[in-house]
Formats: C-alpha cells, structure tokens, sequence
C-alpha cells in the first residue's frame, strides 16, 4: 500500500485510524499492555546488541535498574504509543508510516517495523548513549556529592535520537535491520 498525504487532515486521519486498526486490540487498553510488551521487547532487542551499554545496572529493591532501562522505558512508551507522531520529523514520519502500513503481519501482531525505527534510532545514538553512561561513572567517583543527574543525560540522549534525521538516514539505518528478513527491493521512501 502507497500512501501520501499533502497537508490533508482527513486523509491523515484515516491513515492514523488504519494505523491504529492494525495494532493489537489491547494496544492502547488494559493499562497498555499490548504497548508496554513492544516496549519490553525494544528494550531486549537493543540490551541483547549492546550488552556493553547495561553493565552499569544496579539491583535494588525495584528490581534490575540502570539509567539506560529507565530512558529505554519512558522513550519507548512515547515512541512507540504515539506511532512515531512527534517523535520523528514529517518527512521521516511518512516512510515509518509507509513500512508500517506495508507490512503484512498475522491479525493481533504489531509491524515488525515499529521494533525496527526504535532500533535504528538507538543505533544512531549508542555512542552518545556511552558517552553518557561514562559520565555517570565518572560522576560515581568524583566524591562531590553534588547532584549530578545521569538519569537526566541518559533520558535527554534517548529521547533526542531523532533530532535532525533525514529519510535516507533513517533508511540507511534501517536497511540492515530489514534485509534479512525480505528478498524484495532496497527500502525506499514512499
């Protein structure tokens, strides 16, 4: 399916509501669940490609805990809730919109490709991600005790990932995430 919209707020509404319809039923209901098991899975797929990146965890009576999983969790739930809305510029918006309309998955499952986008943008900003999970060691040791904030740092890289990307950034970050798994053409912009 090829879609385009030109400033149309009606067919951008019917492009979000058969966003929407292909989602899970317990998507947006049920304390958001059908949102939050995507989120989790963000969170695995991303820890399992750089495990280096959550070797600063700290155990605590919450549970398994680090900087990097608080951000993960709240920039996952704004990306992924909102269908990449605010999140990615509108140009962006339209190819994450076009892969997710495009993909053909079983009723109840949601487009690989929302996973995918999450991926591509914490693959863009790993390097920030470390330099920031660095930092918070370094403030570990600085014996100030001032109130450094690495919480905040991690949170602002993270949610920052899609600052200034361009549709063939953003294609280019997702062409190895998608290859394996298609024998079609190479992603291309709608």
């Amino acid at each position: 399916m090829r879609c385009r919209c030109e400033h149309n707020e009606d067919e951008a509404a019917v492009l979000l509501l058969l966003l929407v319809e292909r989602l899970p039923s317990d998507w947006y209901l049920n304390q958001l669940k059908g949102g939050r098991v995507e989120c989790d899975a963000l969170l695995l797929l991303f820890r399992a490609r750089h495990p280096q990146l959550f070797s600063v965890d700290v155990i605590s009576s919450a549970g398994v805990t680090s900087p990097l999983h608080l951000a993960l969790s709240v920039a996952g739930a704004a990306w992924l809730l909102s269908l990449w809305v605010g999140v990615l510029p509108l140009d962006c918006l339209a190819l994450a919109w076009h892969l997710l309309l495009s993909e053909d998955t079983p009723d109840a499952v949601p487009p690989p490709s929302n996973l995918r986008i999450g991926l591509a943008l914490l693959q863009r900003c790993q390097a920030g991600l470390a330099a920031s999970l660095a930092m918070r060691d370094d403030d570990d040791d600085d014996g100030d005790g001032g109130d450094d904030d690495p919480e905040a740092s991690t949170y602002d890289v993270v949610m920052r990932a899609a600052d200034g990307i361009s549709p063939r950034e953003l294609q280019a970050l997702l062409q190895p995430l998608i290859a394996p798994y298609c024998s079609s053409q190479p992603l291309t912009a709608p």
